[in-house]
């Protein structure tokens, strides 16, 4: 597990033995997908209009398939981005979701490195992730940088139910969520105010987890 910034991310995946073997079939795929909107298009699309924040620090946790196009969103509304993967070991969906818009992240990459918003995305792969000790800063840090309100973004919330989503009894299947929930009641006992973003877009309404 490991935090990396989108150009390391980029550098691994494109530099990688994978690539040699695979990018002349991403790129074939590339045009399939763009001449065939499936579902999780639509839902990828639906979560991104969804991704709002507003404060200075976001956390957000996302699929591992939704990070290209939240990187890209977040360094559009100028967050510098921090992602944290639990494995760096690309996957042939990863080289065609960044390779639609691998120019886009590292032109935004360069443009918000100065910046004073923050932003660390969490590339969820659900199950793969235990602990997120030493990956979210404390809050202690977040005060010293004179913040004293963060945005947590949760994929599987739908706008509207973030705070029962969060702070609901009971176990979440993504145990990354107990963990932002331990974080958020840290964060809230040291006088720092949330925002809680649900990017959940599903029709039926069902709750993931």
């Amino acid at each position: 597990m490991t935090v990396v910034n989108i150009k390391n991310y980029l550098e691994t995946l494109f530099e990688g033995e994978i690539l040699d073997g695979n990018l002349a079939l991403a790129k074939t795929e590339i045009k399939l997908m763009k001449n065939n909107e499936t579902e999780l298009t639509k839902r990828n699309k639906g979560l991104i209009n969804n991704l709002n924040p507003s404060k200075d620090y976001c956390i957000l946790t996302i699929g591992a398939l939704h990070v290209p196009s939240s990187v890209n969103k977040l360094q559009k509304i100028g967050y510098k981005i921090d992602i944290f993967l639990p494995t760096t070991n690309a996957s042939f969906s990863d080289i065609v979701n960044y390779e639609k818009i691998r120019n886009e992240l590292l032109s935004g990459f360069e443009k918000t490195q100065c910046s004073k918003k923050e932003a660390l995305v969490i590339a969820d792969k659900h199950l793969m992730i235990y602990s997120l000790e030493g990956i979210l800063k404390k809050p202690e840090e977040l005060l010293k940088k004179r913040i004293n309100e963060i945005s947590i973004c949760l994929e599987h919330s739908r706008p509207g139910n973030e705070n029962n989503f969060l702070f609901k009894k009971g176990k979440h299947l993504f145990h990354v969520y107990s963990e932002l929930k331990n974080y958020a009641v840290e964060c809230i006992k040291e006088g720092i105010d949330l925002e809680l973003i649900g990017l959940e877009c599903r029709e039926d309404g069902i709750e993931l987890c």
